[in-house]
């Protein structure tokens, strides 16, 4: 007897907070209700009745059991989001890179959003026991002001290949800061403390500046444009919904959040825009060829995007857009 549990037909097990999503089991691929539904493991993060009816309650992955009264059983995976969770991510890209020297990377709010930092998942060359992050202010360009120090716990180690020719393997850590970052709109930096070998870097997927290196008393630009390997896990909120959100003098977009069309004014004619997911991966891209136009986001997924249009001049304004 082969015992199969997922969501009923139509529905995910990939849900936000507050959202249900119904479970089923099968024997032998036709619908049984004689089983026990329980939570294996992540009850802070779901409710389940008797039923098999799954409510999220925090962020987080929990498994669900159906086990049938003759001890057969069958797990399902439900992953629970946040409404508002975003973050920020360069990818590996199979290590390329490797720095040891103190450095930074940049973070960019956009306009009417906050950021809302809950765990940093960099990659590193070899195993490390602590972390700390320091974030700056920007200074023209360049970490300035230090703002915060904050520390974390591992609560994830992934472990990758190993580093040939050296003896050690690649890890990427989840690690949940102690205490949350709250940034408003602007530009910041932060900066990684640890007893790991290096820190991973690439010169694939860079997001805004390439990493800052702190050599002889100053900080400078990556000799290779590259940035450090990570991923910001947080939260993104508008401060005022209907806010028309400018990138300069010359560029504005509404509304943000953004239901199924989004709308962007120009001073000079906007060639193509494109679109990228919160992982680096492009999506769609378009060529309106107008000064001011519409963007259709229908197809678009609940999240949050990075948008960079090119101008006829050459400029490129990169903004952030959340998917209601």
């Amino acid at each position: 007897m082969t015992l199969t549990v997922a969501a009923v037909q139509g529905q995910s097990t990939q849900i936000l907070i507050g959202q249900t999503v119904q479970l089923e089991a099968k024997v032998n691929g036709s619908n049984s209700t004689n089983v026990t539904w329980s939570i294996v493991e992540g009850d802070d993060f779901i409710s389940l009745n008797s039923n098999g009816l799954v409510t999220g309650v925090a962020s987080g992955i929990a498994k669900v059991s159906a086990t049938s009264s003759d001890g057969n059983y069958a797990i399902a995976n439900v992953y629970v989001s946040h409404p508002d969770a975003c973050g920020q991510e360069v990818p590996s890209n199979e290590k390329e890179e490797g720095w040891i020297n103190a450095a930074t990377v940049d973070i960019d709010v956009p306009t009417g959003n906050k950021f809302t930092i809950t765990s940093v998942l960099p990659t590193t060359v070899n195993f490390a026991t602590f972390f700390n992050f320091k974030f700056y202010k920007d200074d023209n360009g360049q970490p300035g002001e230090e703002m915060l120090s904050v520390g974390g716990t591992i609560i994830d180690d992934t472990t990758g290949t190993q580093w040939l020719p050296l003896p050690y393997w690649a890890h990427k850590y989840e690690v949940k800061l102690n205490q949350e970052v709250a940034l408003e709109a602007g530009k910041y930096w932060m900066s990684m403390e640890s007893d790991a070998v290096a820190w991973e870097a690439s010169t694939s997927g860079v997001i805004g500046e390439p990493m800052m290196l702190f050599e002889d008393g100053a900080w400078v630009p990556s000799p290779t444009g590259s940035d450090f390997v990570y991923e910001l896990k947080g939260t993104c909120t508008v401060s005022d919904l209907s806010t028309v959100d400018a990138v300069g003098k010359d560029f504005s977009f509404y509304p943000n959040p953004v239901g199924n069309e989004l709308n962007f004014n120009s001073d000079k004619k906007v060639e193509s825009i494109e679109i990228f997911g919160m992982s680096g991966q492009k999506v769609n891209q378009l060529q309106p060829n107008v000064k001011n136009g519409t963007v259709s986001t229908q197809k678009l997924s609940t999240g949050v995007y990075i948008f960079k249009a090119l101008l006829e001049d050459g400029q490129t304004k990169t903004f952030r857009v959340i998917k209601k």
